[in-house]
């Protein structure tokens, strides 16, 4: 576990910043009133992710990696531990998001999807709980992938 020491920290972080974002939106009013532009403002997380992956790449290579080199290879598996720490998380806080922070948001996505022009039955099936967690699953497993790699990129140390 202590080999995982630095991902297991940046999971965590990144888990309570998602938390926090989540808080902002509700805030916001992105998750009832301005329901409609939820989709394309929760896209800047993206910039707080990066920055995460970032900071979490760049600690391993400075800590563990100082008279080695750090490759592509060494931070895309950093990036990929990194992410199965946040999967495996991510069940945990967004159930926690819908059922505390804003337990009126599936519904009120329903709603808009609705007056959108998708039917009852469909609105349902997408925004159900179990498709909204297999879906942040889905996307933090792709999402943390890709990000992972590119950081790693620009993390990446040669000797």
């Amino acid at each position: 576990m202590k080999k995982f020491k630095v991902e297991v920290k940046w999971g965590i972080t990144f888990v309570i910043a998602q938390l926090i974002w989540i808080t902002f939106e509700k805030v916001m009013g992105w998750h009832d009133e301005n329901i409609d532009v939820q989709g394309v403002y929760s896209l800047f997380f993206a910039v707080i992710a990066f920055l995460i992956y970032y900071a979490a790449l760049k600690e391993k290579r400075d800590k563990y990696f100082t008279n080695e080199e750090f490759g592509w290879q060494q931070g895309f598996m950093s990036g990929v531990i990194l992410t199965g720490v946040i999967t495996i998380l991510t069940p945990l806080i967004q159930y926690f998001a819908i059922t505390v922070i804003s337990p009126d948001y599936l519904q009120n996505m329903i709603e808009f999807s609705e007056q959108q022009g998708m039917t009852a039955e469909n609105a349902e099936t997408m925004h159900s709980t179990k498709m909204y967690l297999f879906m942040q699953i889905f996307n933090a497993l792709a999402m943390g992938i890709v990000t992972g790699a590119i950081v790693a990129l620009i993390t990446r140390k040669k000797e």
